[in-house]
């Protein structure tokens, strides 16, 4: 009788243990184990290219701060970056670099190799005298005819604007648009600070 009993116990057990394994809530809970291990793989893979991304920018900031400013970047320099997505047309990182005497925002798109709108913001010096309309655009097309190579002889300007100090009428820069001849959507704008007599933005389009 006794030994009758223990096998009706282990056989209870195993069915137990069988029914168990098989239940519907295990096997959900199995799936959604599997599900979150998967997303946090998926996780990390997607960090770890934005990780890439952002890394890749930078050296493109970085080149593109000393093509076009004439700046090294070095470790006086405080950076921050940001990430936008606006689409697939519109993801780009931007890269803020900063010290005591000069501050760069460079905006890099996801793959590409140039930046595409650069800004640079140096220490007031101004003299009380500001460039007018003549003296900003030759300006601009000094810089261009230097810094854009054999893309300066195939733009042409077709729009001028300006914009004027806060609060006041005078004008503190001139923005310059700048077309290629034979495409009219690609070109670059060319903003100069009239009061410190240098470019402080470059915004190319295509």
């Amino acid at each position: 009788m006794f030994r009758k009993n223990i096998t009706l116990i282990v056989a209870g057990l195993l069915l137990a243990t069988t029914l168990t394994a098989c239940s519907p809530k295990t096997n959900v809970n199995k799936a959604e184990a599997e599900k979150i291990e998967e997303s946090v793989k998926t996780n990390k893979e997607v960090e770890e290219k934005n990780t890439n991304e952002e890394n890749r920018g930078k050296k493109v900031a970085i080149e593109e701060i000393k093509n076009y400013f004439d700046v090294d970047i070095d470790s006086t320099y405080e950076l921050k970056a940001n990430y936008y997505d606006y689409g697939d047309d519109s993801k780009y990182h931007q890269y803020l670099f900063w010290n005591d005497s000069s501050t760069f925002d460079i905006r890099v798109s996801e793959k590409e190799d140039n930046a595409f709108y650069l800004k640079q913001i140096l220490p007031e010096k101004n003299n009380g005298k500001s460039l007018n309309k003549d003296e900003a655009e030759a300006l601009s097309k000094e810089f261009i005819k230097d810094k854009l190579g054999d893309k300066a002889n195939k733009l042409v300007l077709v729009d001028t604007s300006y914009e004027v100090e806060k609060n006041t009428d005078n004008i503190e820069f001139y923005v310059f648009e700048y077309n290629l001849k034979d495409n009219e959507s690609s070109g670059v704008f060319i903003k100069v600070d009239c009061y410190n007599n240098y470019i402080t933005e470059i915004t190319l389009f295509n």
